[in-house]
């Protein structure tokens, strides 16, 4: 009984997190366009800032304690994905359509941005799940307390593109937002605020991961950029003791 469950909370963790992500691909691949007017787009706008104030709330260590209270500590993470996951639905089916197209490919080049769109959705898919794909998922932390394990303490890591920039799921997303064969009035909206959130929540998780991280990631703060990926990946020098990968 106890492995039903324990798989049955799996299995939501994978469709919370996988589901919002193919209806957003969804509909910035084929936007509607619409009668809507710059009420709409107000609209649209306060929806967005509902959303993210939601996340950056979440996020914050005082959420993380209340919802430690509600569910246990082991299953924060997964309340979390759930959250963010049928908000963003939420945020999807209330967008307003808004009149006017600025490009539409055709032909070969609708094809050429039809697969850079999808290449740059998988690359956000990748930088998401690369260190961890059951700790995105939120589910770690459930197996850990099904096998009885002891959370470990948080190390950084400086896999494939972490080696380049600090936040390579930002970078990817930022194309995602804005590559694509149609760009019409709704989905530039979306774009626009989805730039803002990105920026800002970059920062601001930057800034705990250092407060958590400490010394350790000022140092990787140092070498690495922020976002625009250097060229040749850092690595800390053989026998550091501090170096993980």
């Amino acid at each position: 009984m106890r492995s039903i469950v324990f798989g049955g909370l799996t299995a939501w963790g994978v469709l919370a997190f996988h589901l919002p992500q193919m209806w957003l691909m969804f509909f910035l691949l084929f936007p509607k366009t619409g009668p809507g007017t710059w009420r709409d787009a107000v609209f649209n706008a306060l929806i967005f800032a509902a959303w993210g104030l939601i996340h950056s709330i979440l996020a914050r260590d005082f959420s993380h304690r209340i919802m430690a209270k509600l569910v246990g500590e082991d299953f924060v993470k997964l309340l979390y994905v759930s959250i963010a996951g049928l908000t963003q639905c939420a945020l999807i089916f209330l967008w307003r359509p808004l009149e006017g197209v600025f490009w539409q490919a055709e032909g070969v080049w609708r094809w050429v941005l039809i697969a850079a769109f999808l290449a740059a959705a998988g690359a956000v898919w990748v930088t998401s799940i690369l260190l961890d794909y059951m700790e995105a998922l939120g589910v770690r932390a459930v197996i850990r307390r099904w096998k009885r394990q002891e959370p470990p303490p948080p190390v950084l890591s400086m896999k494939g593109p972490y080696a380049h920039c600090r936040h390579p799921v930002y970078f990817f997303t930022l194309f995602f937002l804005w590559i694509g064969p149609v760009m019409n009035a709704t989905r530039l909206e979306f774009a626009l605020l989805g730039t803002i959130y990105v920026l800002a929540g970059m920062r601001l998780e930057d800034r705990d991961t250092a407060i958590i991280l400490g010394e350790e990631y000022r140092e990787y703060q140092k070498h690495v950029p922020i976002l625009i990926p250097r060229l040749k990946p850092w690595r800390r020098e053989k026998g550091d003791p501090a170096a993980r990968v």
